[in-house]
C-alpha cells in the first residue's frame, strides 16, 4: 500500500478488494512467459475457464 506506483484511488481499492478476499496477485511468476504469452494465451485461457469468453 505503500509504494508509489500504487499511489491512485483505483489502484488502493483494488489492493483493498483482494486483501478483503483473501488473493494476491503474482504476475512475476508468468513473467518468464514473456508478455505476449499472458495477453494472449493465459488471461484467455482463464476468462473461458470462467464462461467470460
Amino acid at each position: 500500500m505503500t509504494d508509489p506506483r500504487f499511489n491512485d484511488r483505483f489502484w488502493k481499492d483494488e489492493i483493498e478488494i483482494m486483501l478483503d478476499i483473501g488473493k494476491k496477485a503474482e504476475q512475476q511468476a508468468l513473467a518468464k512467459y514473456g508478455l505476449d504469452y499472458v495477453s494472449d494465451t493465459y488471461l484467455q485461457e482463464k476468462l473461458t475457464e470462467l464462461g467470460a469468453l
